[in-house]
């Protein structure tokens, strides 16, 4: 004869389990193990599991999104850890897009970045000026990077909605293309 075991705590069904027969009394078994019912779970589906409900004395089927994770519109992440927790309503698969301020914090951040790395360049140059040398940039390729570094700086004013910046050609000097 065979029963089927769940667990102690969350009623989820774990395994038939095959008891032993009396030895001392044909046709009878031996007192079934803990948690172990004669009914037969239901087959369940995606997402679910079969749950032994002591109160009523039977299987119910019960939401299963155990390791799944998921966001919230706010940008949170969430990961189900307990058998019978439903996804909420508006949980999402992938993250939710950037707001119109998140993008436009990144692309002054990728600008503030291009500025700082091109300091170097523009300090080296005055240096070589100002010791008389002469400078590893021409005159016209300073130029360029000062135009550029300008035109970085005028794109928020230029482009208040983030969807719309066009970002200046990078003078050649600086993708070392001479």
């Amino acid at each position: 004869m065979q029963v089927y075991k769940y667990d102690t705590e969350t009623g989820e069904y774990l395994s038939p389990v095959e008891l032993q027969k009396n030895p001392k009394r044909a046709g009878e078994y031996l007192i079934p193990p803990a948690n172990t019912t004669p009914t037969k779970p239901p087959n369940a589906g995606e997402n679910q599991a079969a749950v032994f409900d002591t109160s009523l004395n039977r299987w119910v089927l019960t939401d299963d999104y155990r390791g799944r994770g998921y966001w919230l519109p706010d940008g949170t992440f969430h990961k189900v850890e307990n058998i019978g927790e439903a996804l909420p309503k508006e949980a999402l698969d992938q993250p939710p897009p950037p707001s119109e301020s998140e993008k436009y914090a990144a692309l002054l951040a990728q600008r503030n970045d291009w500025l700082t790395g091109s300091d170097w360049f523009v300090q080296r140059h005055g240096d070589e000026l100002a010791l008389g040398m002469d400078t590893t940039l021409t005159a016209q390729e300073y130029k360029e990077i000062q135009q550029w570094r300008q035109a970085l700086r005028q794109l928020p004013q230029q482009y208040p909605d983030s969807d719309s910046w066009v970002w200046p050609a990078v003078p050649a000097v600086l993708k070392g293309e001479q």
